[in-house]
């Protein structure tokens, strides 16, 4: 019976972390913000049309999927920054939705390995991180 709990418990917070995502990107687009959403099922195919979507120049990437190796980190959003890479690509900064109240260390440290693995892409690092918090705060 614990066992049922647990995963009823844990459906209950995904559910309610994904609202939360679906409402950050409503808000985003709202900004009147050009928004591409990774929808692909396959892990080349969502990694190209990121990729893609950064050479583009969109402000926001959407469910973006990074990769060095075998190192693959899925990033909720990608925002544009203001800012051009030595390469002439754009700069994005790692945006994740969290439920929780107060930024946690693993939070940073997931943010910080997406931050590496877009560089390759970007060709620098970003100067910062964003945090969505479940309070309706954004930790940076």
């Amino acid at each position: 019976m614990e066992k049922a709990l647990d995963t009823e418990s844990m459906l209950l917070v995904k559910e309610k972390g994904l609202g939360h995502e679906a409402a950050h990107l409503v808000a985003l687009k709202n900004k009147g913000l050009r928004v591409v959403e990774i929808e692909a099922r396959e892990l080349d195919e969502q990694i190209r049309l990121t990729k893609e979507a950064i050479e583009q120049g969109v402000d926001v990437v959407f469910q973006a999927t990074l990769r060095r190796g075998h190192l693959i980190g899925h990033a909720d959003f990608l925002l544009k920054t203001n800012k051009k890479s030595p390469s002439d690509s754009w700069v994005y900064e790692i945006s994740d939705t969290k439920l929780s109240h107060h930024t946690k260390t693993k939070f940073l440290v997931q943010l910080c390995f997406y931050s590496d693995l877009l560089a390759d892409i970007t060709g620098e690092l970003p100067e910062n991180i964003h945090v969505e918090l479940g309070n309706g705060t954004c930790s940076t």
